[in-house]
């Protein structure tokens, strides 16, 4: 399942990657594209769903649950190429782990910019390693579809929804993890996109924060920027001290524009 967003320039890679992994059914989720988006998606697959309402990305991910017919539903971002053994690793680890959801290691496509360099870099030191994670993102994961149609993502919590379902799921006793596949990503390649991004993440935290009232996540959220800073540094690892800097800043202001409700529209920049 494929949940998209004004991407007419990677969606036909995409799906075409997808396709190649033979799965059961391939849906799309148009979440209201203003471009040739969902006319590229239908080239693909007669399962396009066009959102007009604009209902954001997790309630996207919630009618793509509901309209799937599978035991496991894998959701891939449009901005994603898989390999073509990727969703049968993600299948085989996620039995073989007792995960109820399970997510692939991410690799960029292109490193040409300081940001996509910095980006990898970021998810080799931080994500990529095979095993159990309290949370894991939506770039390219799959679930057991029944546990989705219990929990439901947060449409509400849109910038954070992946971790806040992580957060449930992990309460409820569930167990995720991180695959031995891989997919790979195109990266924000530019200083404002970065920063667009990150200010979408601050948003969707506060969110998570106000349902949840977990003041030390959201305190480890806001310091993760600075302190990772800090040890990569200690690390003898520069590179990614502007990153880290970078990431801090905006998610910090993301954080304070949804909690003063400044034009918080909850949508994927």
């Amino acid at each position: 399942m494929v949940c998209v967003l004004n991407r007419e320039q990677d969606i036909a890679a995409c799906l075409e990657s997808v396709r190649a992994c033979q799965p059961a059914a391939i849906l799309v989720i148009d979440g209201g594209s203003t471009d040739n988006t969902a006319a590229v998606a239908k080239h693909y697959t007669e399962n396009v769903i066009y959102d007009p309402q604009h209902s954001g990305l997790g309630a996207s991910r919630n009618l793509a649950a509901r309209l799937a017919q599978t035991h496991y539903l894998a959701y891939i971002d449009s901005d994603v190429i898989l390999p073509p053994t990727t969703l049968s690793q993600l299948l085989a680890d996620l039995r073989r782990g007792n995960y109820v959801g399970v997510h692939a290691q991410i690799v960029g496509i292109y490193t040409s910019t300081y940001w996509e360099r910095a980006s990898d870099e970021h998810f080799k030191l931080t994500f990529n390693r095979v095993g159990p994670r309290e949370a894991i993102g939506a770039v390219a994961v799959l679930y057991d579809r029944q546990v989705l149609l219990e929990e439901n993502f947060d449409p509400l919590c849109s910038g954070a929804e992946d971790g806040e379902i992580s957060y449930r799921l992990r309460k409820r006793g569930y167990r995720l993890g991180v695959s031995e596949a891989i997919c790979y990503h195109r990266h924000r390649a530019t200083f404002s996109a970065f920063a667009k991004q990150r200010i979408w993440y601050g948003k969707g935290t506060w969110a998570f924060f106000r349902k949840h009232r977990n003041l030390r996540m959201l305190l480890m959220a806001l310091a993760f920027g600075p302190v990772g800073a800090l040890w990569v540094l200690v690390k003898g690892k520069p590179l990614l001290a502007p990153y880290l800097l970078t990431h801090g800043v905006f998610f910090s202001i993301g954080v304070f524009i949804a909690a003063l409700n400044v034009n918080d529209r909850r949508r994927i920049p």
